[in-house]
């Protein structure tokens, strides 16, 4: 047969497989379908995970003029001391010097709870699919997401004790990572503490990681026998609050059995020095240390951080032109 007429032939044929594409085979018919349940587990959950972090929670706006709080990011560092405070205390001088390492310093960097969970959910619509979907994907948010709780008009503290109290149990405890910024008066005053014991209790049995911002008005009064007292007037020693069992909120922090990282924010007070607020968090991680000892709730130490807003260079440039135009 001549070449051209093979390239017909070849063509022809190619042309019609083209129009009638081949007919499925008997193993194909009798292939069962592939099911969402047949995949294995480690797969689903990682769709589960892609679901979820792909709906992202919208604040609900109460009113087309009503502020709503934007949710951001929130980047924190580990407050390294540059001075040293109470050259006399050599305990203390040593104290700090010893926790601040520059190998401890890289591993609280390392260590730092991470700033970019999501703050996602669930569509209804995968939930109701069938019980055992339901049951796959029903905690991932609660283990996944960071609570954010801001001061808003009023204390954070409040709006996260109304939030939790509206939970069903099983989501209370379910919960492992929160962001919660408080006032000083909330760890200070008697009605606020119990405020804050009520939602210690909530995240008893789940909370892994907590950040936490305190913000101290800075001409905020102090009485050293006052029951809930929480700082001492700059320039004077640690007041004896320190080592009694009247520091009121350590006790709620000590009811939370799983917690394993507490990272603290201390703001409103200028005067106050690297070293200052990193001594108040050794206090504060020997004082829970000592309530954990007590109640026997948790089976590891907690790690306390005193940690401070992380500012990019461009925002610190900015901050600093600002002092410069109020200082002329």
């Amino acid at each position: 047969m001549p070449d051209w007429a093979c390239a017909r032939s070849t063509s022809h044929c190619s042309t019609e497989s083209s129009r009638h594409p081949a007919e499925p085979t008997r193993s194909d018919e009798h292939r069962p379908r592939q099911k969402f349940l047949d995949l294995p587990l480690e797969i689903r959950l990682e769709i589960y995970g892609w679901v979820h972090r792909m709906h992202l929670v919208e604040e609900a706006e109460l009113c087309p003029w009503y502020p709503t709080p934007r949710y951001s990011a929130y980047f924190l560092a580990p407050i390294i001391p540059t001075v040293v405070w109470r050259e006399g205390d050599n305990s203390k001088t040593y104290l700090l010097k010893r926790n601040h390492h520059p190998d401890r310093q890289k591993v609280l960097i390392e260590n730092l709870l991470s700033p970019h969970r999501p703050i996602g959910y669930v569509p209804s619509t995968l939930l109701r699919a069938c019980k055992q979907v339901y049951d796959e994907c029903r905690l991932l948010p609660f283990h996944e997401n960071e609570f954010v709780f801001v001061t808003w008009f009023s204390s954070g503290l409040s709006a996260a004790r109304a939030f939790v109290r509206g939970l069903q149990p099983w989501q209370r405890a379910n919960m492992r990572y929160a962001r919660l910024e408080m006032q000083g008066r909330d760890i200070g005053d008697g009605g606020r503490l119990a405020v804050w014991d009520e939602l210690c209790g909530y995240w008893a049995g789940g909370m892994r990681g907590l950040r936490i911002k305190i913000a101290f008005e800075e001409m905020q009064p102090v009485d050293d026998d006052d029951k809930g007292a929480v700082w001492w007037p700059l320039g004077r020693s640690a007041p004896v609050s320190w080592t009694r069992e009247r520091f009121g909120w350590v006790s709620g922090l000590a009811r939370m059995a799983e917690l394993r990282s507490l990272e603290v924010e201390l703001v409103g007070i200028e005067a106050l020095t690297d070293a200052e607020r990193v001594e108040w968090c050794l206090a504060l991680e020997a004082q829970l240390k000592d309530a954990n000892a007590r109640t026997r709730t948790s089976r590891t130490r907690v790690s306390v951080v005193s940690v401070k807003k992380k500012v990019d260079d461009g925002a610190k440039s900015a901050e600093t032109r600002e002092k410069r135009k109020l200082s002329v």
